[in-house]
């Protein structure tokens, strides 16, 4: 799907078709913006036939899978970025992003929506001034949307590192041990995006790049402060994740201690037991106990006071 979009000079947005891109692209002011989300191989040849793009460029945009990156091709910039997303079970997971600066237009590349898209489009054509600081001003103004929608997972990850610390204290299960796992991988994973992310914003930031006005490098520099502490944040819920994992085989292991411990000491109690019984089990023909008139009631009361015997002795020892 195709969308899009030139903003005049003063921000005014019109809708554009492919036949009017042409025309769009050749105007001395103002900024196209084209979204291209799933697109068919029409609408990318169609989109892509206008541009001088690299060959290279164009390769990354047709497969995923990249870190994020920034690459600098002279009269465009080619940006890969993540945007933050969530999969049908509630886990972290990012959609990938490229997008194209050039002198006058942006070009957004994505298989899915992402929210902070949509809502810079739509504020676009709500309030026209946003656009008319060109395209560099709108990248910014995308990249810090989608690191923005890091804050609220990492205070969801907050509140569970707490519920899973309280489980773990009062009723660790096996589902307790995966959730910890779970929640560690999506860590993981987004420590693995958003530090390379953070040296993209970190690059646009320091006037690397020529094609970007440098009045545009302090706002990349927010971005990448802002995700730069999001990165701090997760390492350090990856320590808590790793404490509360160290937390929960702690317990687990002091349960199956109380488990062995009681076993241990049934079997203690029944080793005189099962002693005594060896002893008048026995099928000699001349045992002196054999044909006692009272023989089974003596055996049985002796086999009970062993038994008390060495209970009582665990008791005062404070072992059970």
């Amino acid at each position: 799907m195709l969308t899009m979009t030139h903003f005049d000079p003063d921000g005014t947005p019109s809708a554009c078709t492919a036949s009017d891109l042409v025309d769009a692209l050749g105007r001395p002011d103002g900024t196209t913006w084209i979204d291209m989300e799933s697109p068919t191989d029409d609408e990318f040849e169609a989109v892509s036939k206008q541009f001088d793009w690299h060959p290279l460029a164009i390769d990354d945009m047709r497969v995923e899978t990249h870190l994020p990156k920034v690459d600098d091709f002279g009269n465009h910039l080619l940006l890969v970025v993540h945007a933050a997303a969530f999969d049908e079970r509630g886990r972290f997971d990012t959609i990938e992003m490229e997008i194209f600066l050039g002198e006058g237009y942006l070009v957004t590349h994505h298989s899915q929506p992402i929210p902070a898209l949509a809502a810079l489009h739509e504020r676009c054509w709500r309030n026209h001034a946003v656009a008319t600081k060109g395209p560099a001003y709108l990248l910014y103004l995308l990249v810090d949307g989608m690191a923005d929608v890091y804050l609220p997972y990492l205070e969801m990850l907050d509140d569970r590192v707490d519920d899973l610390e309280e489980e773990i204290l009062e009723r660790p299960t096996r589902q307790t041990q995966g959730e910890i796992y779970a929640l560690k991988r999506d860590v993981i994973k987004l420590r693995r995006i958003v530090l390379p992310q953070a040296e993209v914003l970190r690059r646009l930031g320091r006037g690397e790049f020529p094609i970007l006005p440098e009045a545009s490098e302090m706002y990349f520099r927010d971005v990448h402060d802002h995700l730069w502490r999001v990165s701090e944040e997760a390492n350090s819920y990856r320590d808590l994740l790793t404490a509360a994992l160290d937390s929960y085989l702690s317990a687990v292991s002091n349960d199956m201690n109380q488990v062995m411990k009681v076993l241990t000491v049934f079997s203690s109690i029944f080793i005189p037991l099962t002693f005594l019984a060896g002893i008048w089990g026995m099928n000699f023909e001349h045992m002196p106990e054999l044909h006692l008139r009272h023989g089974y009631a003596i055996a049985i009361t002796t086999m009970v006071a062993a038994g008390l015997t060495v209970a009582g002795f665990f008791k005062r020892k404070g072992w059970m």
